[in-house]
């Protein structure tokens, strides 16, 4: 494999110093593009175009924020959000970038560019103007980056000789299922637009056109078909600033609002768990909300999940005690889960067995699989056999 791929990019070389490549260059399509069809793109390297797009989005003004997402003050410039477009949506060494997309967010104004690779044989300076776009700032933000966007950037590097920086990496699509997957389903880029952010596009492309219209372009050198591939590019770049925007302020309020009426529909087991288990603020408060004040939507399973939970990170960080009250409200409200671990409370903790073993009797009562009730069987015989009767 080792071997492989050192033949490949010797080849690969070779090929880029040879006469072929300069020929190749004056064959692509560059040559056959009528003056002035790409409109607001400007030539960077042979084969290579960039465009400048400024979005206005609503947001925070000044330099940067206290992010919750990275748990870290940051400054906007360190932050840019990276999207390609490319040949296959598989990945893998057949697959090649031909459209990046890097912007950074200011008071309110998203600045965009979007660097278009026109041909194959363009690939390294492609590349290399990627790179020193892409180098500037220290976090790439992405959708889904992490498993697919940067490993084809490292991937084309390598297979061109070259050495990708790659920075940290907050990807939103991580989140997004933390706080939507339960509530809307699939968590889609397309679906969080529609379902959280309110957004709906007119005419855009579908993203497994986008490779079809590219290798139709190779073809004939007429780039009408990429202009809407242009513009839906532009559309998730701008919405991946939309959503981290939108995901900022919601961790910001959960963290300031103690039991979250005004926070909006949100996955409040999912998300309180991975806040609660890292000490994070709000997690615990969101868990107790579903606990003590159910949203529509919210079933018993889920408070008894929220409840578990939170007993979890209570003991984690030295508040076992704390823990009965929770299973204890539950069990008022008839909870067959919670009326099992208010009773291990019971008997372990509070040293109760009397009332422990009532809760278990109460229990044996109802309508419940057979496996549960040889377990509450038996420890009903422990109980007893504690009490002496």
């Amino acid at each position: 494999m080792a071997r492989d791929l050192y033949a490949r990019l010797k080849r690969l070389k070779q090929y880029q110093s040879s006469d072929r490549y300069r020929q190749d260059v004056d064959r692509s399509p560059e040559k056959k593009l009528v003056p002035g069809v790409l409109a607001g793109w400007s030539p960077a390297a042979p084969l290579v175009f960039t465009r400048h797009t400024q979005v206005d989005v609503p947001g925070p003004g000044g330099a940067g924020l206290e992010s919750r997402l990275l748990g870290r003050r940051v400054a906007f410039r360190e932050l840019c959000f990276m999207d390609t477009e490319t040949t296959g949506l598989s990945g893998g060494a057949g697959t090649t970038v031909f459209l990046v997309g890097s912007a950074h967010y200011r008071d309110g104004v998203v600045t965009v560019q979007q660097t278009l690779l026109s041909d194959f044989p363009g690939e390294p300076a492609f590349l290399q103007i990627v790179d020193d776009q892409l180098r500037q700032s220290e976090t790439w933000v992405s959708y889904n980056g992490k498993a697919f966007d940067s490993r084809l950037i490292e991937t084309r590097f390598l297979l061109n000789g070259l050495q990708a920086t790659i920075p940290e990496q907050l990807d939103l699509l991580y989140w997004s299922r933390r706080f939507w997957r339960r509530i809307i389903g699939s968590c889609s880029l397309d679906d969080i637009e529609r379902e959280i952010l309110g957004v709906s596009r007119v005419n855009d492309v579908a993203g497994f056109e986008i490779p079809d219209r590219y290798f139709g372009f190779l073809r004939t050198g007429d780039p009408a078909g990429l202009f809407p591939v242009f513009a839906h590019h532009l559309e998730d770049i701008v919405s991946l600033v939309r959503l981290f925007l939108h995901l900022e302020n919601t961790l910001d309020l959960i963290a300031r609002s103690p039991m979250h009426a005004d926070v909006p529909r949100l996955d409040r087991v999912g998300l309180g768990k991975y806040l609660a288990l890292r000490g994070a603020a709000g997690g615990e408060a969101l868990l107790r909300g579903v606990i003590v004040e159910p949203r529509a939507g919210e079933s018993m399973d889920d408070r008894e999940r929220a409840a578990a939970v939170l007993a979890q990170a209570l003991r984690r960080y030295g508040r076992a005690g704390e823990t009965a009250e929770l299973w204890e409200r539950l069990w008022a409200e008839g909870s067959l889960r919670a009326g099992i671990e208010f009773a291990k409370h019971l008997e372990h903790r509070a040293g109760n067995a009397g009332e422990a073993a009532g809760i278990v009797e109460t229990l044996l009562g109802r309508s419940i699989d057979q496996q549960t009730r040889d377990h509450l069987k038996h420890r009903l015989a422990r109980l007893r056999r504690k009490l002496g009767s």
